[in-house]
């Protein structure tokens, strides 16, 4: 019943105006010496002919259907306002007939270049016309359409300055609405037509987990809501002040999501599950999007990019060595949300299969070292060291189902595309880490038995296994064993930093990395946005989970 009123809904503009046309042809009739029978008649005869019509114009002119649904959805008379369009689209097909492009190719085309000039409901002005037509333009290029085309890449291309057109919220529910237009009008399809060179991007070895304000649709009233539910909520350490400073470290970290970096454990790579996405964003891991390949072509395309970065940067001083993120020129292709395959992606990032995640995907097709990357280098992004606590070996302070009470995240926003600032912003980290830890147990109210237990790092997983491609500078994990040696003496009885991950166990035999490393920490952001329905619901957490 709703999708029936929906649709009459969109229609009422021509419902009315098909009524007034009846009412007036009535007349008419009436007037020439027609009887009411004969008008009668023909009316509902007429009524049944453009319901056929209506019928039949998406399996005739598909690409009339896909200019209305993407260009006029939600505006008065939309097919009537998407008939020229579609008349210059036949135009622009015509003129290219000779390379086997039809009209629905150029709607389609003209579809997506409305999406990477400002989005589907952005602006319609000059400035907004002339951004789309070049793109058509360069999609139509009469030379790459006559050069042979290789094998998965498009013979439609057009190109952007960065990667910022394609990271907008609005981006994606254009994306996602122009590919459900192209299942109506029967053209069902999983990527865009055209591919999109992107002239500078930065692509690091680095995963974005979903944050609170995507969590809560960039609804700070709902965080300060749910940050006061979860510290009034019953917890091990009861009111000391470790309990509010762990709250909101944890919280204050996840508010915008952090990065975890890719790793060769079995979250990443079991029975054929090894299909993993990359960052690909400019200026902020906030701005990124997921670059995605289901071979290995995108990793040795970017180790060998990384290598020659390396290579570039290096000077008498410095040994060669690439930055985490590196500026690369990119060739992409816009892929449908949703639409990867389950068998291929990897259980760490499970949730790219989920659509309301709202994770643009862009399949890989070339990457190559930006002719600026040995230049300017800005990209920034959240680095940080997370410790578990425990009151004794094997017994962490945290309540059954809430592994996420047990962690203590420091971090520091700073760029991770240049090498020497990335390596100095890590050793900040863990001093101020080691400094804020030992200012809590100078606290009357921490408890003495309180141990802090590493856990995991921006440049560490934690889990035991290697990481995909490492970044510059010393591992945090070594600082924080550095200065403990000197620095902080005093503090080192209640620290524990294994060799061996394995080594850490449950008092129930589960590893910590189980719970802890970065591989899992997908797994315990999601146990902890789980408490926050459930404390909003006024239901104890875990009633009703699952």
């Amino acid at each position: 019943m709703g999708e029936l009123w929906a649709r009459i809904k969109a229609s009422r503009d021509y419902i009315a105006l098909f009524t007034v046309l009846g009412a007036a042809l009535s007349l008419v009739l009436k007037l020439r010496g027609f009887n009411w029978q004969a008008i009668s008649t023909a009316v509902p005869a007429l009524a049944v002919v453009y319901i056929f019509l209506t019928w039949l114009r998406p399996r005739v002119f598909p690409a009339w259907k896909l200019l209305e649904d993407c260009l006029y959805d939600g505006r008065r008379f939309p097919a009537s306002r998407s008939l020229l369009p579609t008349l210059w689209c036949f135009g622009k097909g015509w003129s290219r007939r000779g390379h086997r492009v039809r009209t629905f190719h150029v709607a389609r085309l003209r579809v997506e270049a409305q999406i990477l000039a400002g989005g589907l409901d952005g602006p319609h002005g000059l400035a907004s016309e002339r951004v789309w037509q070049d793109h058509v333009a360069a999609m139509l290029d009469e030379r790459r359409l006559m050069a042979p085309s290789a094998a998965g890449i498009s013979r439609f291309r057009t190109e952007i300055p960065d990667c910022l057109p394609l990271t907008a919220k609005e981006v994606f529910d254009d994306v996602e609405h122009y590919f459900k237009a192209l299942d109506t009008v029967g053209r069902s399809d999983n990527r865009f037509l055209s591919d999109v060179h992107v002239a500078s991007a930065y692509v690091a070895p680095l995963y974005l987990l979903t944050g609170q304000l995507s969590q809560f649709d960039n609804n700070w009233r709902s965080i300060v809501h749910a940050y006061a539910n979860v510290t009034s909520n019953q917890d091990p350490l009861g009111d000391a002040p470790l309990h509010y400073l762990r709250a909101f470290q944890f919280a204050c970290w996840i508010v915008w999501g952090p990065s975890i970096p890719l790793c060769t454990c079995a979250s990443w790579h079991q029975a054929g599950k090894n299909a993993v996405g990359f960052q690909l964003g400019y200026g902020d891991e906030n701005t990124s999007v997921i670059l995605y390949d289901e071979s290995a072509a995108l990793r040795l395309a970017l180790r060998r990019a990384r290598r020659r970065l390396a290579r570039a940067l290096t000077s008498a001083t410095s040994p060669a060595v690439s930055p985490l993120a590196v500026e690369l020129d990119a060739v992409i292709a816009v892929r449908r949300p949703g639409s990867l395959d389950p068998r291929r992606v990897c259980l760490a990032q499970a949730d790219l299969l989920d659509p309301k995640k709202q994770r643009l995907i862009l399949d890989f097709r070339r990457l190559d070292v930006s002719p600026h990357a040995a230049g300017r280098s800005y990209y920034s992004a959240y680095l940080w060291v997370m410790f578990a606590l425990e009151t004794e070996p094997g017994h962490l302070l945290m309540s059954h189902g809430e592994r996420w009470r047990a962690l203590l995240p420091f971090f520091v926003h700073g760029n991770i595309a240049e090498p020497s600032t990335y390596a100095i912003l890590k050793e900040r980290l863990a001093l101020e880490a080691l400094d804020a830890i030992e200012a809590v147990c100078r606290q009357p109210g921490t408890p003495r038995e309180i141990t802090f237990v590493y856990a995991s790092a921006i440049d560490d997983t934690g889990c035991g296994s290697r990481m995909l491609m490492e970044g510059p500078g010393e591992p945090i994990k070594e600082t924080l064993r550095r200065l403990l040696d000197y620095r902080f003496s005093a503090l080192a009885p209640r620290l524990r930093i294994e060799d061996d991950p394995a080594k850490l166990r449950a008092a129930d035999g589960t590893y910590y990395p189980q719970y802890f490393s970065s591989c899992h920490l997908p797994e315990t952001i999601g146990e902890y946005f789980a408490c926050l329905q459930h404390l909003e619901k006024g239901q104890p957490h875990g009633a009703g989970a699952h």
